[in-house]
């Protein structure tokens, strides 16, 4: 009965590492696009307005290339690089930030846990 109870934690063991590993690759690869947002306010006679024309955050390779990312060793460093193109903030109709255009490169170290930072 020992032994029984032993090979079933195991096998239970190896399913929650499985979902764990699993989890772990789609976060790593995870893609987002966010594109033609439109926000305005009025408050009043005063009116606040944000447009983005397209935001994307990849997963990249070594050499910033976008890929799909396997993780080498559980220290190895995550790369994402994000893109923004056409951000405009306009505060009664006269444009404060208009159109920013920019890109970003994350390195990510999945290893770091807990209060330490991981960008």
């Amino acid at each position: 009965a020992a032994k029984l109870r032993a090979v079933a934690a195991s096998d239970e063991e190896q399913k929650a590492g499985y979902a764990q590993r699993m989890a772990a690759k789609i976060v790593d690869n995870l893609e987002i696009t966010v594109a033609d947002v439109r926000v305005e306010v009025a408050l009043g006679d005063a009116t606040t307005g944000l447009e983005l024309e397209r935001l994307e955050m990849r997963a990249c390779d070594e050499s910033w290339t976008p890929t799909f990312v396997e993780r080498k060793t559980a220290t190895g460093l995550l790369r994402n690089l994000v893109a923004l193109k056409g951000l405009r903030v306009a505060w009664d109709a006269d444009d404060v930030l208009a159109p920013l255009d920019g890109s970003l490169r994350l390195t990510r170290n999945p290893s770091c846990v807990g209060d330490a930072p991981q960008y």
